[in-house]
């Protein structure tokens, strides 16, 4: 049950980051991995939507040390919008749309 947890809130996070930047969350997914590398301006798109990073950790930092970062900031909550269609928190809503609930 942690896991899931865990899991939830890291997806919520990375969703925030991802609205906050106007990315895709997958191409944040890619940059937060290590698969694919920020410019310049994303860089510092991403430091102002994640309090406490540089550039630097975005542009040359290993995914291990940008996932610490993350989980070390305090991100504030976009997602007070709720689904049109059950009237859940619409994270929630795509999750369990996801998981088959």
């Amino acid at each position: 049950m942690r896991f899931h947890i865990e899991y939830y809130r890291t997806m919520k996070r990375q969703i925030n980051i991802a609205k906050e930047t106007g990315l895709h969350p997958s191409t944040l997914s890619n940059v937060i991995n290590g698969r694919r590398r920020p410019s310049w301006k994303l860089a510092k798109r991403l430091c102002q939507a994640v309090p406490g990073t540089t550039p630097e950790l975005w542009l040359e930092g290993a995914p291990e040390q940008i996932r610490a970062a993350i989980e070390s900031a305090e991100i504030p909550d976009q997602d007070n919008e709720s689904c049109t269609e059950c009237g859940a928190v619409k994270l929630r809503c795509e999750q369990e749309a996801v998981n088959g609930y």
